[in-house]
């Protein structure tokens, strides 16, 4: 099914005003590490790897990398560019800036997720 990119707009504009939080249009990657769209990507490497979290769409679905991404509704705030990085990593980096333990780090994880 087809729909005209004005179309699209409106709907989104109408969709995103149903919720409590924003959503965009088309979204583009928000940082050289995380692409909204086809998930994180580690900017060292070069290479793609899972997201930690997804993608929230208006449907509830992932997003499909193979399809126009200027028609995917993405939630403003899936984009956060301090946890563009795997959970390994993440872990080891909060650990030394915060000299905490295993459980700490799991409670600000949940904490940032939310």
């Amino acid at each position: 099914m087809k729909y005209s990119l004005h179309f699209l707009l409106i709907l989104c504009a109408v969709e995103g005003y149903r919720g409590q939080r924003p959503y965009q249009c088309g979204a583009r990657p928000c940082s050289p590490e995380f692409n909204p769209v086809c998930g994180w990507k580690l900017s060292e490497e070069g290479e793609t790897i899972d997201k930690m979290f997804p993608n929230v769409c208006v449907m509830g679905e992932e997003n499909d990398c193979n399809e126009n991404d200027s028609h995917h509704w993405i939630l403003y705030d899936t984009c956060p560019s301090q946890i563009a990085m795997d959970k390994e990593s993440l872990k080891v980096k909060y650990q030394k800036e915060n000299e905490k333990d295993e459980e700490d780090f799991r409670k600000w994880l949940d904490d940032l997720v939310e």
